[in-house]
């Protein structure tokens, strides 16, 4: 799965993905400050939130439409800046 983050002020965070069931059902997102935030379906596989999260290491939590739930855990650090892209090591 890669995740890339994307501008801030546009509020949104695509994900992109290859293989496995298609499509992403619901997703959070977990600052290193922060407990579990559900994000909402933007529109196609874009997910938004409107917390700050800003300076801290993130983690997602995907549920695929076929039920499957996996954990991204601390993909992304916290030194991380806007438009860069990061490849998790889980698949579903």
């Amino acid at each position: 799965m890669f995740l890339k983050i994307a501008k801030y002020k546009a509020g949104v965070v695509p994900i992109r993905y290859r293989r496995g069931a298609g499509d992403n059902k619901a997703m959070q997102i977990k600052g290193s400050r922060t407990g579990w935030i559900t994000m909402i379906k933007n529109w196609g596989q874009n997910w938004t939130t409107g917390i700050l999260l800003t300076g801290q290491g993130l983690s997602f939590r995907v549920m695929t439409s076929d039920g499957i739930t996996k954990d991204f855990t601390y993909v992304i650090p916290p030194n991380w800046g806007f438009g860069q892209t990061f490849d998790g090591k889980i698949n579903f």
